[in-house]
This record gives C-alpha cells, sequence and structure tokens, in this order.
C-alpha cells in the first residue's frame, strides 16, 4: 500500500508540521527532550509517523554524523545544531527494524483493542525492564482517548514517575477526551491538516518513484491532482489511498472525487427543496455504490452549501446560475445545513456508513417541508425552531420521575458514557437506535430494524445496558428492547426537560416507503 510504501523515512521527507520536526529535532540534539509526548490532531495528519521518527532519532546508530542530505555547513545559529546529522539515518539495524515493526523496544500499542487496565499493568511491569538492544525504550499508544478512566489512572502513576530508559509517545484524534491529568505531564504537540500544496507534492513523489519502477501510471494532469488533495481533507493516507486506487484500480479521479461546484449537488438540494426525498436517496445510493466514502461526500456537500450561502449573502466569490436555485431561501440552505451536520456526527457510529444521509434525506420529505415553512420560495416569516428533528443544541432529557433520578438527569449522553467504557460496539448500537425512556423499572429503547433490536438483545448486550442504566439511576433496572413502536412512559412532573418531537417509528415507516420497502445495506 502507498501510505506504507511511502511512509517518511526521516525528518527531512516528513511534509507538514515543519515546526514540529525542527521542534523535536531541537530537543533531541540538545538531550532534552521530554519523556512524554502527546501528539493530537486529525487522522491522517502524521502523528504515528512523527512518532516512529521519534523512536528512531532517539536510537539510531548513526546520529551526529552527516547524511549528505544537505550542504555541509556549520550549524544554523538560529537553531543551534545540523538538523541533517541528527535526522535518523535510515540505513542501519536499528533504522530498518524500527520502519518494518519488528524492533523490540519499540512498543506500539493501539488503545481501541488494549484498553483494559489489565493492559496498562502489563506495560507498567514491563517499562521497568532496561532495553535489550536500544538506548530508549519508546512506547506509542495510538488513539490512547480509547483508554478506560481505570486504565488511565495507571497511566497516569506511570507518567508521574517514568524510568529514565522510557519515552512515551501519546497519540489521539480526540485530544478532549483525554483527562487533563495526563495531558499535563506531556509535551504537547498540535498536528494540523495538511495544505494542499503539501499533499500534490507527495502525491508527485510517489508517481515519480512507481514510474522508476516500472508501474504503469495512467495520465494524471495537476487539476487531478488537486483534486484528490481536496478530497482527503488535509488526510496524506487518505490521498495515498485514493491515488493507489486510481492507479491500480482501474478507476478515474472523478469516479472517486465529487467536486464541491458539481451540478449533481444542485440537483440534490433543489430535490430537498421541493421534498422529493426518493430522487435524492436514488442519487446518494449511485453515488456510493461508486466507491465514494460517506465521510467525504458530506463534507464536500457542506462545502457546496457554505459557498451557496455565501453567494446568496451577497458576500460569496462562486456564482450559481441554475435555475431554480434562485428560489431556495437562505433559511431552507440553512436547515440543510444544520441537518447534515447532525448527520455527519452519526456517520462514525452506524453500522451502515452512509445511512444518516439516508435519513436526513428522507426528513426532507414533501410534508415535511411544507410543514416547516415553506422554505421553497420566499422567506418564511415564522419559522418553528424544532421543525427538523435535530436542529435544537438542547439536551434531551429521558422522560422519568424526579425523585427516581438520584443526583442527575438520565440523559441519553449519560447512559452513552456509561455504556461506552464497558463495550464501544454497544455504545454505537445504542446510538443507532432511540432512547424512549423509563417506565417503572424498565429502560425502554426502540429499534428501526430488526438486526439492530436483535443484537442489542442478546445477553451480553442486554447486561451491558442493564448494568449502566442501573449505576445512574441508582437502582435495579431491566432492559426492554421494542422494534417500531413507543410505549409510554412516566412524564417528568415539572415538564421542563422534555422536548417535544416527531415519532422515530414515522420516520421509520417514511423511510421504508422512500426506499421502496427495502432498507438499504
Amino acid at each position: 500500500m502507498f501510505y506504507t510504501k511511502y511512509r517518511p523515512k526521516n525528518f527531512s521527507e516528513f511534509l507538514g508540521s515543519a515546526s514540529l520536526s525542527t521542534a523535536i529535532l531541537s530537543a533531541i540534539a540538545t538531550k532534552n527532550f521530554a519523556h512524554a509526548y502527546f501528539f493530537y490532531g486529525p487522522r491522517g495528519s502524521g502523528k504515528t509517523t512523527m512518532a516512529r521518527l521519534l523512536a528512531k532519532a532517539l536510537n539510531c546508530e548513526n546520529i551526529g554524523e552527516h547524511r549528505g542530505r544537505t550542504p555541509k555547513k556549520a550549524p544554523d545559529l538560529s537553531l543551534g545544531f545540523d538538523p541533517d546529522k541528527h535526522d535518523p539515518c535510515g540505513e542501519c539495524p536499528t533504522c530498518k527494524a524500527i520502519e518494518n515493526g519488528s524492533f523490540i523496544d519499540v512498543i506500539e500499542i493501539d488503545a481501541a483493542s488494549n484498553r483494559g487496565i489489565d493492559d496498562i499493568r502489563t506495560l507498567r511491569d514491563r517499562i521497568i525492564l532496561s532495553p535489550a538492544q536500544a538506548k530508549y525504550k519508546v512506547y506509542i499508544i495510538d488513539e490512547v482517548h480509547m483508554l478506560t478512566a481505570e486504565a488511565f489512572n495507571a497511566l497516569l502513576k506511570t507518567l508521574e514517575e517514568p524510568p529514565k530508559h522510557a519515552v512515551f509517545v501519546l497519540c489521539t484524534t480526540e485530544s478532549r477526551k483525554v483527562p487533563d491529568t495526563i495531558r499535563s505531564r506531556c509535551q504537547k504537540f498540535e498536528f494540523k491538516r495538511a495544505s494542499i500544496i503539501d499533499i500534490t507534492k507527495k502525491l508527485e513523489r510517489i508517481i515519480t518513484a512507481e514510474k522508476k519502477e516500472g508501474t504503469p501510471i495512467p495520465d494524471l494532469t495537476d487539476g487531478d491532482l488537486k483534486k484528490i488533495a481536496q478530497a482527503s481533507q488535509g488526510g496524506f493516507r487518505d490521498s495515498e489511498t485514493m491515488l493507489e486506487q486510481v492507479v491500480f484500480g482501474k478507476v478515474t479521479v472523478d469516479d472517486l472525487v465529487v467536486t464541491s461546484d458539481s451540478d449533481q449537488f444542485i440537483d440534490f438540494l433543489l430535490n430537498l427543496s421541493t421534498g422529493n426525498a426518493k430522487a435524492g436517496v436514488l442519487y446518494l445510493e449511485k453515488i456510493f455504490e461508486g466507491g465514494i466514502t460517506a465521510e467525504n461526500w458530506v463534507d464536500n456537500f457542506l462545502e457546496f452549501l457554505k459557498a451557496l450561502l455565501m453567494e446568496k449573502l451577497g458576500v460569496g466569490e462562486t456564482e450559481f446560475a441554475k435555475e431554480g436555485l434562485e428560489k431556495v431561501s437562505i433559511e431552507f440552505i440553512s436547515t440543510v445545513i444544520k441537518k447534515f451536520l447532525e448527520a455527519k456526527g452519526q456517520i462514525r457510529y452506524a453500522s451502515v456508513g452512509h445511512l444518516p444521509l439516508l435519513v436526513a434525506t428522507v426528513d426532507f420529505k414533501k410534508e415535511e417541508t411544507e410543514e416547516a415553512g415553506g422554505y421553497f420560495g420566499e422567506t418564511p416569516q415564522k419559522q418553528d425552531p424544532n421543525a427538523f428533528r435535530g436542529v435544537s443544541p438542547k439536551k434531551e432529557t429521558i422522560g422519568v420521575v424526579p425523585d427516581r433520578i438520584g443526583k442527575a438527569p438520565f440523559t441519553k449522553e449519560a447512559l452513552y458514557e456509561a455504556v461506552r467504557p464497558r463495550n464501544h460496539s454497544v455504545e454505537a448500537l445504542l446510538r443507532s437506535c432511540k432512547i424512549v425512556g423509563i417506565d417503572k423499572d424498565r429502560l425502554i429503547v426502540e429499534a428501526f430494524y430488526s438486526f439492530h433490536k436483535e443484537r442489542l438483545s442478546v445477553p451480553s448486550s442486554r447486561r451491558i445496558v442493564e448494568d449502566a442504566a442501573s449505576e445512574i439511576l441508582g437502582r435495579p433496572v431491566l432492559l426492554a428492547v421494542v422494534l417500531g413502536k413507543k410505549l409510554p412512559v412516566e412524564k417528568d412532573l415539572s415538564d421542563k426537560n422534555i422536548e417535544p418531537e416527531q415519532s422515530e417509528s414515522t420516520k421509520a415507516k417514511e423511510a421504508w416507503e422512500v426506499f421502496d420497502g427495502e432498507v438499504p445495506v
């Protein structure tokens, strides 16, 4: 795969975040490196790659020798060291072993699958042992935010009193989920999304190298590479994967990339504005059958909506002249943006990646569009802020009697947070369903598809949800999973925390009709 084959072997090959490379090399050159680093930023921005380069630089057998990558000269006084001398050589046995993942003293841990306290305790027991071959043991913990609270507490003790021969590199895409006590004991580096220029430069390097190896490369213009760079959303890995598909997958760049100025977006928006959800769903199904990811499509669609909104407000640089578009109001565009932003946040939890986008499209059926106040045409004088479910930022509190709650409201988010440490998959499954409420000692969950109901009803999943709910309420709670039918729930006596909303059963039924009786899988 291109993203592993062409992973940077030294700091000089690392594109983007030049200031980070300089800071780390400077620390190594002056022997002032930290015992723990915290790398955070979007996926594909180079966090684990930089962690491996750090491990190489700490243990390279030829550090201090000039590599010949830059002209021999006195160290740059502004830096205080010669970067070329402290860049890992990439040729010694240690560098090569780290590169192929076989070096015994560089340990990479995936926190998503090794997230419990027992895993961290094992790490603590082994870290006290001296390195077998290298100067330093380097522990790279990827997606560290996935660790449980107990595991974080165990890790904290190790970070407080680390052995002199150990260096930790914690990598995450969600820094806010990592406790402050952990972050405060690390040297923090934020990784930004790569620029289109840097990504394009990397793709050109790959194409040049592949041509030298005799790989048949299709004719790709600068515009094609720019399209790939834009579609990757600042991620080197995604751009390299897309290039590989073009080279070996017998597909064109246009097959993979949806551009933000495409007439298809305008047609899709017009279908939403007229309530033609069926045409919208058929368009999405065709798009995703072509191999485009849900994340890529929705990001580009939102970019298009932003440009259209700016043009409507008179401050945009792009002009849209398609017939019918002038009738779409600013308020309707704003509503579509909010709806698809909500759907974007649900993609990661969906068993079918693009299902939230299909459901968001169904929400714009003709009846609902009309009830929303006539977004298509003149700006409505009065609009119900709850016309489209999910637009309101208020947290929904599940309907329960206050004296049974205890110290805090029993919200959906509280339940998700309690389930997550027990089993991340069950949390994702629960998010795909509707938390109806509490009926006496039963937690009622409404599933919209039979396979969701079956998976949530298995004893292991049921026990996880029941334990989490019981922990929050402070009393035994049993789980009741229903399919497409709401059961009555006890109302909050104050009625202040209950938001009126449309039945999800109705939504599921409408989706069924749009799909002609077939649920997309």
